[in-house]
Parts: C-alpha cells; structure tokens; sequence
C-alpha cells in the first residue's frame, strides 16, 4: 500500500465521536508511522456513496485518532505497510483483538523468516471410503497422506477416530415420507437418505501415538490478518488426546478463522524424559467435522526441532502426485502463510 495522503471530508469536520486506533506489533511494540486506509459507513445506508475514506498513519505511540460524525460507524480498516503481513479488517461485523466503544487494539505482526514448509488441505470421508467409521487412522504429514489402507504412509503424525451415531431426524414423519416417494431421493440407499436427512451427534477423538507428542490450542489468533497465528511453535502445553463433539441440528459453531493448533509429533525423549528431536507443525482453522467426514488445513516443518510455521506461500514442499485430478491439485495450494 502507497504512503496516504490525509483526507478529511468536509462533513467530518463538524462535531462527531472520536476513534482511537492502536497499533503495535507482534511482540506488542507500538507502530508509528505506519499508514493506514479507514472506511466509514453512513448507519443504515449500505450505498458506496454515502462512505468516507480516512488515508492516515499512526503517530506516536502506534495511536491513531480521528473525528467522525454520529452517524457513521467505522466499517473497514486496510494496513498493507512493507515488512509486515496485510490487515483488512470489518470492526463493525467482526470485533478485532481488543474492542471497546470506538476505541481499538490491533496487531500487525512482521514478516520475519517465511520457509518453505510441507502444507496441504485434507479431505476424509466415509462416503469415498478414504475414513473408517469407529476406527483409529493415522495420517502422515511428510507424505501427505493416510496410513494403511487407506493411503501409502508410513508414520503417523497425528490420528483421528470419527464415531458418527444418528439419533434422529432433521425433517417431519410426513415430510420424510414424501421424500421417499419423490424419484430422485427414491435412488437413495438407506444409509444415503440417513446422511442426508437424519440427525446425528458425531464425536471425533484426536491423538498421538509418541510419549510427549500431542497438540496445544493456539492462544494468540491475529483473525484480520494474513499470518493468523504465531511465527513460532511453543515448546510446552502439548496435551496427547482431545475429544470434539458436535450436533448436525447444531445453529451455531465456532468461526473457523478464529482457531488455530500447533502440534508436536515424531517425538523422541531420553529415559529422563527430555526431548530429543521433535517436528513441529500447526492446523490452520479447526478441524471440521460431522457425521460425513472431516476437513483440515496443516503446515509442518520438516526439520526436526525447528519450531518456525511461517510459512512462504511459493515454497510448498508437497506436490500433488503425478495425475492428480484438479481438485486433488487445488489441496496443494495454500495461500495463507
């Protein structure tokens, strides 16, 4: 993003409420000097006439100030400076780190060391049998790809149980029965009109096979910005199981962007319990799941030891397998570090 220029529309000049923007960096350190491009929304008026347009950079202390009329509301925050990763931020929809009236906290981590890592988006599911119901399957980070059977792996980095169990239905006795007369749902095999229309309670169990490996909930997620979660693995904290639970009925979930694992495997420990050698990697998002299937995103450095995930976006380590189809091919492109 250019240097801006400060703009200042008329109609903001008149007596109004006062923004505060505080910028720091990932370490916390106040960023002054840094520009910053703010949209201000007219309050029940979606028109793009009726937005203002603030071009301003921090001052002193990484704090931002400026006036607005009452009746604009502050709908979109763009920091691009060179050296750190892009923030595009919506406050009026999605609340940012720290949030209270019109004041906001805001983290804009640096771009330190990006590496080429091993990142690969993972689809499993009962239907294409590539997952067993009721049963442990490891998946093999290096190779991207399951164990035996189910794929050619050879270590498991992290292992996965789906246990789906229908407990009743989504839809009316009579809807369903309608269903069953119509020619298209007719085709249907009984387990196949269950997935569709039942309700299901699914629990997925996560573990790791070695002592001390395990995974650990990221506690710091930068939800704007282009690098999400820390540039560094943490050395501590790694819990070895973890259940998930969920209800297809379910209304509401977690936003996806709001959660992040870094995980700890292919451990290995002396008698006394001190660690030798260890591969770091981390779960962009959640690990989604339901009665179907599962869906992951993980990034894994394949030196052992080293806890960097900054991950450089041109440098994926794993290719899609000679013959892929194009959708098998889209898994290998990871454009979030």
């Amino acid at each position: 993003m250019r240097d801006f220029i400060f703009l200042l529309v008329l109609p903001f000049l008149a007596e109004g409420r006062d923004f505060t923007l505080q910028l720091t960096d990932e370490m916390q350190a106040p960023l002054a000097a840094i520009p910053a491009r703010l949209t201000l929304s007219r309050r029940d008026d979606p028109r793009y006439s009726s937005q203002q347009t603030i071009d301003q950079a921090t001052g002193p202390g990484g704090v931002l100030r400026f006036k607005a009329d009452e009746a604009m509301v502050l709908s979109r925050i763009q920091i691009n400076p060179a050296g750190f990763y892009p923030l595009d931020a919506n406050p009026s929809r999605d609340p940012l780190e720290v949030a209270g009236g019109d004041a906001w906290s805001i983290t804009l981590p640096r771009i330190i060391a990006p590496i080429p890592l091993r990142a690969k988006r993972v689809g499993l599911n009962l239907a294409d049998k590539t997952l067993p119901a009721e049963a442990w399957l490891g998946y093999d980070f290096a190779l991207g790809t399951a164990l035996p059977p189910y794929g050619h792996g050879l270590i498991a980095d992290i292992e996965f149980r789906l246990s789906p169990r229908q407990v009743g239905w989504n839809e009316s006795p009579a809807s369903l029965a309608e269903k069953r007369l119509d020619s298209y749902f007719a085709e249907f095999s009984t387990d196949k009109f269950a997935r569709y229309f039942g309700r299901w309670m699914t629990q997925l169990q996560v573990r790791f096979p070695e002592k001390n490996s395990g995974m650990v909930r990221a506690q710091t997620f930068w939800t704007h910005c282009a690098l999400k979660m820390p540039h560094q693995a943490p050395l501590s904290g790694y819990q070895s199981e973890f259940v998930f639970t969920v209800d297809s009925q379910a209304s509401t979930i977690e936003r996806s962007e709001n959660i992040g694992y870094f995980i700890r495997s292919r451990t290995l420990v002396e008698p006394s319990g001190k660690i030798i050698s260890a591969n770091y990697a981390k779960i962009m998002g959640p690990i989604e799941f339901s009665h179907t299937g599962l869906v992951f995103t993980y990034y894994a450095n394949p030196t052992a030891n080293d806890t960097n995930l900054e991950y450089d976006i041109e440098r994926n380590l794993l290719k899609a397998p000679t013959g892929s189809s194009a959708l098998e091919e889209e898994s290998y492109i990871i454009r979030r570090p």
